[in-house]
C-alpha cells in the first residue's frame, strides 16, 4: 500500500508479543482457554502499554488505533482500557485470501480460516459492546458516507473539509482484488464454516450487524477453534442464507443503479458543459468580427493621412534642391576665400621664422657672453685660493720643521726607556720561569688530589630526588662535571640562536667570540657558524651540542646567513660578527628585556675597540625612531629579531652587499614590527685600525 497501513508500531509490537507468549502468532493465533489476559507474564506489557497510551495519547479528547492483531488480543486492551468503542472493518473472505496468497504465499483454505479466526474473535470480543460494523465496499465506494458513519456512532460532529479529505484519501485504484460477494457464496474452495458465517454477516448488514445469532455464532466458533473442535455450520437452507443471497441481489442491482444514474449525471453535465463552450465561442465570434470593424476603420485612417504625407514630402523635396543649390553657390565663394587664407598663412609663418633665427642667434650670444664671464670670475678666485693655499703650506712647513726637532728628541728619550724596558723585561722573564715551574710543581699535585676526591664522590650513589643527591650535584659541579650549559641535543629548546659568519675570518678571531657566547650565563642559546671555517678553527670549537656547524650555499652572498637561519632553533635570531665579544650576561638582559618590553627587535649598545690595546669607544643609541632609522642604520650590534619574523621577511637579500642587515631591520620597520632599545652595553665590536666595514657609519656611506 503506497499510502501506509496506519499502524501504531509500538502497540502493534505489544500484541504481536502477546501472541508470542500465547503460544502463538499473527498468522498463527493461539489456542488458549481461560482468562489468559490475566496471566503474570503480561504484566510488564500491561505497563509498558499504559505507557506509550498515556504518552501518546494522553492529551487527545478523542483518539484510536487500527490493528488486525487486537482481533484475537481484545480481551488484554478491554481490560487495561474500559470504555472502549469498537468499529469493525468486514471485506470478502476472498479478497483477503488473494491479498495473503500474494503477499505471503498461504493457501487460499489457509488464508479462509485464518479470515474466519479473526472476524469470529472480533464479534466475539465485542459483543455486547459499542461497536459499529461497515463494509469495505462500501468504504471504497462513498468514504463520506463512511465517515457520517463513524461521526454518528461516536457522537462527534464532521465537517466538509473532513468529508472532502477522505473521499480524496480513499484511492479506487488502489484495490487489487474485487471479488463479489455472491461468489463467496457459491465458491466450493472455501470451508463451509467460512460461507456459513459470512452469510450470516451478510445477512444482519441491515441491522448494522447486531444480530444476537451472529454473535451466538462468533462465540461458537471462538470455543470450538479453542477446545479443537468442528467449526459449526448453518445449513445452506438455513433462512439467514437465503436472505443473504436475496440481499446481495437487490445490492447489486441497486450498485447498478447508481452507477447508470451516475452515468446519466455526468452526461447530462458533459451537454450543459459543451452549451456554455458554444456560447462563449460565439461571444469571441462577436468580439473578433468588432475588432475587424475598429481595424478597418483605423486602415482607413492611415490610408488618408499617408496621402497627405505625401504631397508634404514632395513640397519638402523641393525645397530641400533650391536650398542645396543656394549651398553649392557658398561653397565656390567659401572655396576662393580658403586658397587667398592659405596664401597669407604662408607669408606670416615666413616672418615667424626669421624672427625665431634672430631670436636665437640673441641667445647663443647672451650664453657665450654668461661664459666669459663666469671664466673670469673663476680666474680671480683661484688666484686668490693660490695666494691662500702658498701662506698656510709655508705655516705648515714651519710647524712640520719645529715637530721634526722635538720628535728627534723624543725618539731619543724613548730609546732610553726602550733599553731599560728590555733590561726589566729579561729580569722578569727569569722570574716567571721560576714561577712557572713552581705553578707546574703545585698544579700537579692539586690535580692529583682533586681527581682523587672526584672519584671517590662520582662513586658515591644516593636515591634520586633526595637531599643527598642535591649535594653530590653541588660538590660535583665544582670538581670537573658536566656544567648544565651544556645539556644534550633535543632536551631543550633555545631562546636565541646567534649567526657566526666564518668565511675569511681568523682562527683567533672566531674563537674568541664563541669562548664569549659559551661564557654567558644564561644557557638557552644556540650558535651557528656559517660555511667557511678552516679545519684548525672547527677542529679548535669547542664540543657543545648547541654549537653547529650550517652546510655551504654556493651562489649567493647572502647565502652562509640564510643556510645558518634554516637550522635556527631559538625564538630571537641575531648576528656576531668574528672578533667581536658578548658581556658575560648579554643574552640574559636581553631575554629579560623581551619578557618586559614585548618587542620584536631588540638592540642594545656597543662599544668599539679600534686596533690592539686601543681605547674603547660606547656608542650610546638614541631610542626607536623611524626617520632617523631612513637616515642612518644606528641598530648596530647586539640586535636581535624574532625568528620567524625574519623567515617572513624572506631572511637576509644579496642585492644589498654590505647592508644586508639594515635591509633586515628597514623591511621589518616597514612589516610593522615593535623596536626596542636596551639601554646596555652589551657587545664590544674589535676592528683592526682603518677598518669600519661592519660599522653603521660604514654602511650609511655604503648606501649613501
Amino acid at each position: 500500500n503506497p499510502t501506509g497501513f496506519w499502524e501504531h508500531r509500538e502497540l502493534m509490537r505489544i500484541s504481536d508479543e502477546i501472541l508470542v507468549r500465547l503460544g502463538g502468532s499473527w498468522d498463527e493465533p493461539p489456542r488458549v482457554a481461560g482468562r489468559w489476559w490475566n496471566r503474570r507474564e503480561l504484566t510488564d506489557l500491561r505497563t509498558e502499554a499504559l505507557a506509550i497510551v498515556g504518552r501518546d495519547f494522553a492529551r487527545s479528547p478523542i483518539w484510536g488505533w487500527k490493528d488486525p492483531r487486537a482481533c484475537l488480543t481484545l480481551p488484554f486492551w478491554q481490560r487495561l482500557l474500559p470504555d472502549l468503542r469498537f468499529v469493525l472493518c468486514v471485506r470478502n473472505p476472498l479478497d483477503v485470501a488473494a491479498s495473503l496468497q500474494k503477499r505471503d504465499g498461504m493457501t487460499l483454505d489457509v488464508a479462509a480460516d485464518l479470515w474466519l479466526a479473526y472476524v469470529a474473535a472480533s464479534f466475539a470480543h465485542t459483543a455486547g459492546t459499542p461497536r459499529l460494523v461497515v463494509w469495505y465496499d462500501d468504504l471504497i465506494a462513498g468514504a463520506a458516507d463512511v465517515v457520517d458513519q463513524c461521526a454518528t456512532f461516536l457522537n462527534r460532529p464532521v465537517t466538509a473539509d473532513v468529508r472532502r479529505g477522505a473521499a480524496d484519501f480513499v484511492a479506487a485504484g488502489l484495490r487489487h482484488h474485487a471479488t463479489p460477494d455472491e461468489a463467496v457464496l457459491q465458491s466450493d474452495s472455501l470451508s463451509p464454516a467460512v460461507t456459513s458465517f459470512f452469510s450470516i454477516l451478510v445477512a444482519s448488514r441491515t441491522s448494522g450487524g447486531t444480530s444476537p445469532e451472529l454473535d451466538r455464532l462468533a462465540s461458537d466458533l471462538l470455543a470450538s477453534r479453542i477446545a479443537g473442535a468442528a467449526a459449526p455450520v448453518s445449513p445452506a437452507s438455513h433462512p439467514p442464507v437465503k436472505a443473504a443471497r436475496l440481499l446481495l441481489s437487490l445490492r447489486y442491482k441497486d450498485i447498478e443503479l447508481r452507477r447508470l444514474r451516475n452515468q446519466l449525471r455526468n452526461q447530462h453535465d458533459a451537454i450543459e458543459h459543451q452549451q456554455d463552450a458554444l456560447a462563449q465561442k460565439g461571444a469571441i465570434v462577436e468580439d473578433a468580427q468588432r475588432q475587424l470593424a475598429e481595424q478597418h476603420a483605423a486602415l482607413t485612417a492611415q490610408h488618408d493621412a499617408l496621402t497627405a504625407l505625401r504631397s508634404a514630402i514632395e513640397q519638402k523635396d523641393a525645397l530641400i534642391s533650391a536650398a542645396q543649390g543656394q549651398l553649392a553657390r557658398q561653397h565656390e565663394a567659401l572655396t576662393g576665400l580658403s586658397d587667398r587664407t592659405r596664401e597669407k598663412d604662408a607669408q606670416i609663418a615666413a616672418v615667424e621664422r626669421q624672427v625665431a633665427d634672430a631670436l636665437e642667434q640673441t641667445q647663443r650670444q647672451a650664453a657665450l657672453l654668461r661664459d666669459r664671464a663666469g671664466e673670469i670670475l673663476s680666474l680671480r678666485h683661484m688666484r686668490a685660493g693660490a695666494r691662500w693655499q702658498a701662506e698656510q703650506i709655508q705655516e705648515q712647513l714651519a710647524t712640520a720643521t719645529e715637530d721634526l726637532a722635538a720628535a728627534r728628541a723624543t725618539i731619543e728619550r724613548q730609546r732610553g726607556l726602550i733599553d731599560q724596558v728590555q733590561q726589566r723585561a729579561s729580569q722578569f722573564e727569569a722570574a716567571a720561569a721560576a714561577a712557572q715551574e713552581d705553578v707546574t710543581r703545585i698544579t700537579v699535585s692539586a690535580a692529583y688530589r682533586l681527581a682523587v676526591r672526584l672519584d671517590r664522590l662520582r662513586q658515591c650513589t644516593a636515591p634520586r630526588g633526595s637531599r643527598r643527591e642535591r649535594v653530590l650535584r653541588r660538590l660535583l659541579r665544582p670538581l670537573g662535571a658536566p656544567p648544565r650549559s651544556a645539556p644534550s641535543p633535543g632536551r631543550y629548546r633555545p631562546k636565541v640562536t646567534l649567526l657566526l659568519p666564518a668565511e675569511g675570518a681568523r682562527a683567533d678571531a672566531v674563537l674568541a667570540t664563541v669562548q664569549s657566547v659559551v661564557a654567558q650565563s644564561d644557557h638557552a642559546w644556540q650558535l651557528v657558524v656559517t660555511a667557511g671555517l678552516g679545519a684548525e678553527a672547527a677542529a679548535a670549537l669547542p664540543r657543545d651540542p648547541r654549537i653547529v656547524v650550517a652546510p655551504a650555499l654556493l651562489g649567493d652572498p647572502a647565502g652562509p646567513l640564510n643556510a645558518a637561519l634554516s637550522i635556527a632553533r631559538g625564538t630571537f635570531t641575531g648576528v656576531v660578527t668574528a672578533g667581536d665579544e658578548l658581556r658575560p650576561d648579554a643574552l640574559r638582559v636581553m631575554r629579560r628585556a623581551v619578557r618586559r618590553r614585548r618587542g620584536d627587535v631588540l638592540y642594545s649598545d656597543e662599544s668599539a675597540t679600534h686596533g690592539i690595546g686601543g681605547p674603547a669607544a660606547v656608542l650610546a643609541k638614541p631610542d626607536w625612531s623611524p626617520e632617523l632609522l631612513l637616515a642612518f642604520p644606528y641598530t648596530g650590534r647586539l640586535c636581535l629579531m624574532r625568528t620567524s619574523l625574519v623567515r617572513d621577511l624572506g631572511g637576509w637579500r644579496a642585492a644589498t652587499l654590505g647592508a644586508e642587515e639594515y635591509d633586515l631591520v628597514l623591511a621589518a620597520a616597514r612589516h610593522g614590527a615593535r623596536l626596542r632599545r636596551v639601554p646596555e652595553t652589551l657587545y664590544r665590536r674589535r676592528e683592526p685600525l682603518g677598518t669600519v666595514m661592519s660599522s653603521p657609519a660604514a654602511i650609511a656611506a655604503r648606501r649613501a
